[in-house]
């Protein structure tokens, strides 16, 4: 089976492009005989390109080692893009939702690497938990500046282990297996408040109106847990409640996920279980999200959601709702029932 590898070379300051995206600084750079390098292309079925790569700088530009691994790899590719460009590409598949495009590049590439090419691709798969190995060629030059090999505001740890057998920075991605997901238990009820409580709060404090913090006390999640159990799916691992989404008709109402399971592709799951639910009679599915929380506004766009602009969602609150200003997220979904 294929799996994920993002390679990259790096400097020795932990940057793969300059200020910009700039790659000309690669040109007159001399590295050491790498066996493992020199082999890779050949174990690569399918390039996964974000759009900032894919249109971006190529130092080997009109040459013939202009193209991925120096213009020797001749294989399909699978462009990450939620702006396609308006002319096809040869030899280039486009998909706007990352899931997507990692089943496509999978099936191209059969039981060889999909190739992982550019930062913000790298991330986003990182995020939802979808990469397994990190190959990385460090270069003998400091940049100063420019685009990190991975970079996430406020910080992201992702643990990786050294593959054996190989001189090079070549390792895999740590990762749990995500749990089972489906309808919460009767059992299960405080538990889903109590994790929703949690991470509500981590994801909202500072970012809504304080108006609206009292009626977010622990009762009102008891509360809603219990009333919406039936629009309900929860990841549980040993008794323990990971994360939750909530659907409602066309709409992502909620999506939680516990702080010790984040990083391990819980919230990815849950949101692709989300999505195929409201595929069964819809074409399209959204979700709100306050400005402010731009940890979950990377993820969703990360996972192919589009940002429709700003608007005002009435939260629930009594004796009447508080506003909060949100952005509406838009995705299509395959709609498999009777979308209008």
């Amino acid at each position: 089976m294929s799996k994920l590898l993002y390679s990259a070379t790096m400097s020795l300051d932990g940057f793969i492009a300059g200020p910009g995206g700039d790659m000309q600084w690669t040109n007159g750079l001399t590295f050491e005989p790498s066996p493992t390098a020199d082999a890779l292309v050949d174990q690569v079925g399918c390039l996964l390109i974000g759009r900032r790569t894919f249109f971006g700088d190529d130092p080997n530009r009109d040459t013939e080692a202009e193209g991925a691994f120096g213009g020797q790899y001749d294989g399909p590719a699978v462009l990450l893009t939620r702006h396609p460009p308006a002319e096809p590409v040869a030899g280039v598949e486009v998909e706007t939702d990352l899931h997507a495009a990692v089943r496509r590049a999978k099936e191209l590439a059969g039981d060889r690497y999909v190739n992982v090419l550019g930062a913000g691709a790298a991330r986003s798969c990182v995020e939802a938990g979808l990469l397994d190995e990190v190959l990385v060629f460090v270069a003998p030059v400091l940049l100063g500046d420019g685009v990190r090999l991975f970079e996430h505001p406020g910080g992201h740890t992702v643990l990786l282990d050294r593959l054996p057998g190989t001189a090079e920075h070549w390792y895999t991605v740590r990762r749990g297996e995500v749990p089972p997901i489906g309808r919460p238990s009767e059992e299960e009820s405080e538990a889903v408040a109590r994790m929703w409580h949690d991470a509500w709060h981590d994801g909202h404090d500072g970012h809504v109106p304080e108006a609206l913090l009292p009626h977010r006390d622990p009762a009102y999640f008891a509360r809603q847990a219990r009333a919406l159990a039936d629009s309900t799916l929860v990841a549980v691992e040993a008794r323990e409640v990971l994360g939750m989404v909530i659907v409602h008709d066309d709409e992502v109402v909620q999506l939680a996920v516990a702080a010790s399971a984040r990083r391990r592709g819980v919230g990815g799951a849950l949101l692709a279980a989300a999505e195929a639910r409201i595929a069964e009679q819809h074409a399209t599915a959204w979700l709100a999200v306050v400005p402010g929380n731009t940890r979950a506004r990377r993820f969703y766009e990360g996972l192919g959601w589009r940002d429709e602009g700003p608007m005002t969602y009435q939260a629930p609150a009594s004796p009447e709702p508080v506003p909060v200003l949100v952005h509406r997220y838009t995705k299509p979904v395959a709609a498999s029932g009777g979308a209008p």
